[in-house]
């Protein structure tokens, strides 16, 4: 009878042990989701805030920017700037090494300079209808695609067609020394 007793308070015991762990994890749980929906909200109205000061004029500069998901400089300059081109205004005032890394939550100064407007032809006919100069280009310390196109084709946008043309997986990355094939 003792043994019976016993194991039935075993029993009881690992039982309420569980009902305790579900109730702990699932309290856990709603505290989790709860601060994602609550999070989810507040970058929303941060950004509803930034669009509605942008197409109402009321954006200040300088301003502070704070990085959010899924944010490079070039949709950063668009929202402050209505052109992405300024996002190398961006890049230069904070001191960036690489524009390319940026973290979420990381402050940004973004400069009070006027909005870059591209010079010449964007239009995608006449992105590809300049010839190179050449048929191969031999990259040099410094050189980016966007330069190279610039140098060879008169227009910066015929990087894409470089890079594909050359089967690059990371047209941000090219090395010196490497000869690039120039499409026509």
């Amino acid at each position: 009878m003792k043994k019976k007793i016993i194991r039935n308070l075993k029993s009881r015991d690992s039982m309420l042990s569980m009902v305790i762990g579900v109730a702990v994890i699932l309290a856990i749980g709603y505290a989790i989701i709860s601060n994602i929906k609550s999070t989810s909200i507040k970058k929303q109205e941060e950004l509803k805030k930034i669009e509605e000061q942008k197409n109402a004029g009321m954006i200040k500069l300088p301003a502070q920017h704070t990085v959010k998901e899924g944010e490079n400089l070039w949709i950063i300059s668009e929202t402050y700037y209505k052109s992405g081109y300024n996002w190398v205004d961006i890049r230069d005032e904070n001191k960036l090494e690489n524009p390319d890394y940026i973290t979420v939550d990381q402050q940004l100064t973004i400069p009070d300079v006027k909005p870059r407007i591209p010079e010449g032809d964007i239009s995608p006919l006449a992105a590809t209808t300049s010839a190179p100069k050449h048929s191969t280009y031999t990259v040099v310390e410094g050189d980016t695609l966007w330069d190279i196109s610039l140098k060879e084709y008169e227009t910066n946008y015929r990087w894409p067609d470089i890079s594909s043309a050359n089967k690059l997986p990371n047209p941000d990355l090219i090395y010196p020394e490497t000869i690039l094939q120039l499409p026509r």
